[in-house]
């Protein structure tokens, strides 16, 4: 059944790279959700550019020139501009609903800062790709005896169901089996127990800086309270991506 609230999908400077693009829109198509997409423009980046002390060095001649926030307009919506031009391509391929927003603001604030039962989606950084090679198409979960661990189980049953995915990989903190996972209903999906027994900040951040399943869901709240900054970084580093669900009221209401 498809589910009218839409995915949220943060696209800033760095843009997405194509793998991670088809992976998105496979993944809104298998859990019959439409994606908002959020195209962003940094106010931190642009307000660097606006320091007076602020130039470029031009690689030829050894020039400089003020480096003008709309110069960084143009150079940092290419990636955007592309980003945008191929989801849309993906999207009607794949009859999945896609509506686009352009915004100023940064990509994690954008997901963790949004009004109660809205999922997110956070993509790997192209470099991190790049860097890490080839993941396993692995479908990770995190399980920490949170409001939204019944909104993950259900994400993870869909996809388990609707992409033909027979393993998935637990992370919690809890005894085992967690009770949450009393609402799989996928049958042959095996579950892998992994070596977790911590989630507060630092072990999240660790998980996070690690993270080489294709795609891991977790709930949001479970991020809400680690250091922007570090948060970040880790996320700078993920070879997977993040399937941030929200165990609020407006979660629970949708068919």
């Amino acid at each position: 059944m498809a589910d009218p609230r839409p995915l949220l999908v943060p696209i800033d400077d760095f843009g997405l790279d194509a793998e991670a693009l088809a992976f998105l829109v496979e993944t809104a198509a298998q859990l019959g959700r439409p994606l908002q997409v959020l195209l962003l423009e940094s106010p931190r980046l642009y307000g660097i550019a606006d320091l007076p002390f602020t130039r470029e060095i031009t690689l030829f001649g050894a020039g400089e020139r003020d480096l003008e926030r709309k110069l960084l307009r143009r150079h940092g919506g290419r990636a955007r501009s592309e980003a945008r031009e191929r989801l849309a391509e993906l999207a009607a391929l794949r009859r999945v609903a896609l509506e686009f927003e352009v915004r100023e603001g940064e990509r994690l604030g954008c997901v963790l800062r949004h009004e109660p039962g809205v999922d997110s989606w956070l993509p790997r950084r192209p470099a991190a790709a790049a860097a890490r090679g080839v993941r396993p198409p692995a479908l990770g979960i995190v399980l920490a005896g949170v409001a939204g661990d019944s909104a993950a189980v259900a994400a993870a049953n869909a996809l388990a169901a609707r992409g033909g995915r027979r393993d998935l990989y637990v992370h919690s903190n809890q005894p085992w089996p967690p009770p949450a996972l009393g609402g799989l209903a996928t049958p042959g999906l095996q579950l892998h127990r992994l070596p977790t027994t911590a989630l507060d900040p630092p072990a999240l951040l660790r998980l996070l800086r690690r993270l080489r399943n294709e795609l891991l869901i977790m709930p949001r709240e479970l991020l809400l309270t680690l250091d922007p900054l570090a948060l970040e970084q880790a996320m700078d580093r993920a070879a997977g991506q993040l399937l941030l669900v929200d165990g609020g009221e407006a979660a629970a209401k949708a068919p």
